[in-house]
């Protein structure tokens, strides 16, 4: 059946009435571009786990398990997409595991990502505060084959007397106090530098960053020596770009030098059915034993969600604390409108 329907994804039971289940795994690992393989069922020791995924399981669930359990672990293994007659799955790339969200946008979002990331284009990441533009940048980073580091600019943060500093670097005694250090670009060099909040950069900085970019090359303030840069930006914004640029906010040219590639994040409330996986993954990462209630949960799904995920993180990180190592019950659940 498998060797003929080409499925994307088999669950095998690891009791079978005409072979057994190493057999049939060795089978099915036989073609070409073999799917992914759960074995569910009880095991008489841990080395039957040990031995299916020697054999190419890629997750063992015992039995009894629930189906969130099995969720998970369709969602972590299923296929998204062939390659070249290979198959790529988003379990195989541990740098989306901060993306937590299999609704058909985050799915679109991560296919994105792959593809971007290699690419040396510049990306930018547009989308409200709080849904997670800052885990995109970094995993585009680290998907890619850039050697250098990773670094970050928060563009609305940075003091006008320090802009210049801090993006070429300075060499001693270029000013009073003066310390010969790196800039942005020159620390980000073979890299990938995140301009977070790139709409809210003054008209001045501005018109640096487009320099610098035009160059492809830096002079620390006070030196002497041109520092050619290989430099991926990734940019961040949480505002309407093409408004800011017919306002006067926001040069068109650094723009289009900036958006080669693009990326539209929605809110979470346009994506509620990942609700359920992000709580989850809150719950996981708490240090609470705590469980969801279903009418605990309706409630959040009901909730509009302005902050986004990092209020959805906030809400469930109290719910914990208030509810100890209980259920967590609607009374727990205290959203932006109630506090």
């Amino acid at each position: 059946m498998v060797l003929q329907r080409s499925p994307d994804l088999v669950i095998l039971n690891n009791k079978l009435p005409d072979m057994n289940v190493f057999e049939a795994l060795q089978r099915i690992n036989s073609v070409f571009a073999p799917p992914p393989v759960i074995i569910m069922g009880k095991c008489k020791s841990p080395h039957d786990i040990v031995k299916a995924v020697q054999y190419g399981a890629v997750d063992f669930l015992l039995k009894p398990f629930n189906l969130y359990e099995l969720k998970e672990s369709i969602l972590r293994t299923a296929p998204i997409k062939k390659i070249t007659g290979d198959y790529v799955r988003y379990e195989k790339y541990k740098e989306l595991d901060a993306l937590v969200g299999e609704s058909e946008k985050m799915r679109e979002i991560k296919d994105e990502i792959l593809s971007f990331a290699l690419s040396d284009a510049a990306v930018l990441i547009s989308g409200e505060t709080g849904t997670g533009k800052d885990l995109i940048a970094r995993a585009i980073h680290q998907l890619s084959k850039r050697t250098g580091p990773y670094q970050i600019m928060p563009a609305g943060a940075i003091p006008f007397t320090l802009l210049e500093s801090l993006l070429y670097g300075t060499e001693k005694g270029a000013f009073t106090d003066a310390v010969s250090q790196a800039g942005y670009f020159e620390k980000s060099n073979q890299g990938t530098l995140f301009i977070d909040e790139i709409g809210e950069m003054s008209t001045f900085a501005q018109v640096k960053l487009l320099r610098i970019l035009e160059d492809e090359e830096i002079t620390r303030i006070g030196g002497k020596q041109t520092i050619p840069i290989d430099v991926r930006i990734v940019s961040a914004t949480n505002i309407d770009m093409h408004s800011a640029i017919q306002e006067k906010n926001f040069r068109d040219d650094l723009y289009y030098r900036i958006s080669t590639l693009s990326i539209s994040v929605p809110p979470l409330r346009e994506r509620r059915d990942d609700i359920p996986l992000l709580v989850q993954h809150f719950l996981r990462r708490g240090h609470y034993a705590s469980s969801l209630s279903k009418s605990a949960l309706s409630k959040l799904m009901e909730y509009s969600w302005p902050g986004n995920i990092r209020e959805l993180k906030n809400v469930i990180h109290r719910a914990m604390v208030l509810s100890g190592n209980k259920q967590i019950e609607p009374v727990s659940i205290i959203t932006g409108k109630h506090r």
